[in-house]
């Protein structure tokens, strides 16, 4: 509900990319229009984040937009690749957006957040799924292939190297099986279903 809830994991060697190259991405379903916080971060390495609703990433703690405004009550494809410069697309589509490079990818010691994190301003209000963290970069027809697909241990993409998958149905592990650290809710954070007292909306991927 955007009150100090959002999920944690502790800090592990998959999630510190070594390099450059680092893709990110989720779906997320915005309940209020316009928000500021932090969708996916890992201290002032890397962070998909929502600036005044617009869709924006931080690398080295340095932040760049994608110009793009995500609709509230409606799931949007959120993805960002690093390989130097920051590239963007929304809804697996190719948002031509250019950035200054931002340097080497630092690693930390800090833990993944996803929805928010500890003493923000602002958490999330809404909902979230397909949240996943590659150490490579794809091609633009990958990035919407992969869109509308749910990813495991099966389907996961073929290179190797890290592959962090959560897809979220009903579980809080890495469902590629990659060493991605298990997720932890925080408060009142939780699953989401559509057959509760309360409507809920269904992932595109469903």
């Amino acid at each position: 509900d955007g009150n100090e809830d959002y999920l944690a994991a502790k800090d592990t060697s998959t999630l510190n990319p070594a390099g450059n190259v680092i893709t990110v991405e989720c779906w997320v379903f915005p309940r209020v229009l316009n928000q500021t916080c932090n969708l996916i971060t890992k201290g002032n390495q890397y962070a998909l984040i929502l600036e005044s609703g617009f869709f924006k990433a931080k690398i080295n703690g340095i932040t760049a937009s994608s110009g793009v405004s995500i609709p509230v009550n409606s799931w949007s494809k959120l993805t960002f690749q690093y390989n130097g410069s920051i590239e963007f697309h929304a809804n697996g589509k190719y948002v031509n957006s250019p950035n200054p490079a931002l340097g080497i990818l630092t690693t930390g010691t800090d833990s993944l957040y996803i929805g928010g994190m500890p003493g923000a301003t602002g958490d999330f209000n809404g909902f979230m799924d397909e949240v996943r963290i590659f150490d490579y970069n794809f091609s633009d027809d990958e990035i919407y292939q992969m869109s509308f697909q749910s990813l495991d241990k099966s389907n996961a993409p073929s290179a190797s190297g890290i592959k962090i998958c959560y897809n979220l149905d009903g579980t809080l592990n890495d469902n590629a099986e990659s060493g991605g650290p298990k997720l932890i809710f925080r408060n009142n954070a939780g699953f989401s279903h559509p057959g509760g007292n309360v409507y809920k909306p269904v992932s595109p991927l469903v």
